[in-house]
């Protein structure tokens, strides 16, 4: 039984440690949400889940049915607010007009309730879990970022294995000359937890490497909702550390080189631009245009229609993936024109006719074209929460952040708020986006184990070093468990 226990125990950490990593590189060929390889991550997510259960379930052989409320109640705040937060998306999806998109997402877009009950389920399990090594998600930031740059200059690494072992109906590779918004995402995480894994360790050079490499991919990616999300989290990092007292070089070093690596997306631009003239690449660089408004200009007219869908349904909302179906009907006429003239880049003298969300014009032939542009999220997450799940999701998440943010100050103080930073800086930048499958998955796994690090570091025994000698005179003998050690004296035998 011991030797089950000690395997069911080893075998988690190993899943524990190498989902970040598995689940990550999946983001790299992803062109759009609609991504071929989106189903393979949620499988993906549901293997890992299913086996996590399993092995937590051989470390407690002698459980009852009976102990499992007593267990569930002792659970962190940030659990059962996120079992809460699961609950109100199963009750918006079931009453939803549009019930079966609402669990299931739409086929090119599949963040449904049932994808979100399954990050629940794996936030649950890292956050209640052993700590696992932190050498799989340490990987996959120097794999994503060194993979994101080469693509940038126009080279194709992973090119060879994915075109052999994927058909693609979408082209690869694409990792930022394409969509850009899965690597935005992740990369501010990425970019983000080294603050956190080298607190107080700052001359560290493995510290230096990841935050620059990292900083370097993000600034390739030319999406100005990261660039402001990563500038607001590092001042906000800035703050905290003057506030616990640090002060020094350090604190003025830090922004700097991160402006600087993300500059080298204008050096690199240049570097790409004279190997394809030299015909050592066949890709150019396609960088945004940071000055150019329009899309800004789109996203007021989503939000407006996401508001409005919101007031019609404010207790438990349309349910999930319900926004392609309805935002059309929550603008005005001349408003839902313009979002799609806008989105599709006519002029704005252009005549067009639009039927829910297909346009129809007159080509140059005098010949009838029509076009679809289809909204699956207004692109502001909080929104997103409001017009699918109405107060009751906004409700159960504001409670869920207020108890990950008390939970972290109380595991570790200023240092558990900076584990938290990465994800706020990724919150921060879906008020300008949407949750997809490849960015999510991971942010959800990376916040249960840093979640999980915090809680075990607080619940750690004190050091052996320290515990010399107790009262009375009495040595310490250290005991291992499966979770952890324990101390005992000898009267306690």
């Amino acid at each position: 039984m011991e030797n089950r226990t000690t395997f069911a125990y080893r075998a988690e950490l190993l899943v524990l440690g190498l989902l970040p990593l598995l689940f990550g590189v999946f983001v790299i060929p992803a062109r759009t949400p609609t991504a071929e390889l989106n189903y393979p991550r949620l499988a993906l997510l549901c293997v890992a889940a299913l086996f996590l259960i399993v092995l937590r379930a051989l470390q407690t052989p002698n459980m009852q049915r009976s102990d499992l409320l007593p267990k569930l109640a002792k659970q962190p705040n940030y659990i059962l607010a996120a079992l809460a937060f699961a609950l109100s998306i199963v009750i918006s999806a079931s009453l939803s007009p549009n019930s079966a998109q609402s669990w299931l997402g739409s086929i090119e877009y599949p963040v449904g309730a049932i994808f979100a009950l399954l990050c629940m389920v794996i936030f649950w399990l890292y956050a209640s879990g052993p700590t696992p090594s932190r050498k799989g998600a340490a990987a996959l930031i120097i794999f994503i970022s060194v993979v994101t740059v080469a693509e940038f200059l126009g080279f194709r690494p992973l090119a060879p294995i994915i075109e052999r072992t994927f058909h693609f109906t979408n082209g690869f590779p694409i990792a930022t000359v394409g969509y850009r918004g899965h690597l935005a995402g992740i990369l501010i995480i990425l970019a983000l937890l080294p603050l956190y894994w080298f607190h107080r360790r700052k001359k560290d050079w493995r510290f230096w490497c990841l935050v620059i490499i990292a900083a370097v991919a993000l600034g390739c990616t030319t999406n100005s909702a990261a660039i402001i999300a990563l500038a607001v989290a590092v001042l906000i990092y800035l703050v905290l550390e003057l506030t616990s007292g640090t002060r020094g070089l350090y604190l003025f070093l830090l922004p700097m080189v991160i402006t600087l690596s993300m500059g080298c997306v204008y050096p690199l631009s240049y570097i790409n631009k004279q190997l394809a003239a030299f015909g050592a690449v066949h890709n150019a660089s396609d960088s945004k245009d940071l000055a150019n408004t329009r899309s800004l200009e789109i996203r007021f007219l989503l939000w407006e229609a996401a508001a409005n869908m919101f007031k019609s349904r404010p207790i438990i909302g349309w349910g999930t993936q319900s926004y392609s179906m309805h935002w059309f009907d929550f603008l005005s006429k001349e408003k839902a024109d313009k979002t799609l003239a806008l989105e599709m880049g006519y002029p704005r003298n252009q005549k067009i006719v639009r039927v829910r969300d297909v346009i129809y014009f007159k080509d140059s032939k005098g010949g009838i074209v029509a076009r679809t542009q289809s909204y699956d999220s207004p692109h502001n997450a909080t929104l997103d929460v409001l017009y699918a799940q109405g107060f009751l999701g906004i409700a159960t998440l504001i409670w869920f952040l207020i108890a990950c943010i008390l939970a972290a100050y109380r595991y570790a103080g200023i240092k558990g708020l900076i584990g938290l930073l990465p994800f706020v800086g990724y919150a921060i930048y879906l008020q300008a986006w949407f949750a997809t499958v490849p960015v999510m998955g991971l942010a959800i796994i990376l916040l249960g184990f840093v979640l999980a690090e915090l809680r075990r570091s607080h619940l750690a025994p004190i050091p052996q070093h320290a515990l010399r000698q107790v009262p009375n005179g009495h040595a310490v003998t250290p005991i291992s468990t499966p979770t952890g050690s324990i101390h005992i004296t000898p009267s306690e035998k």
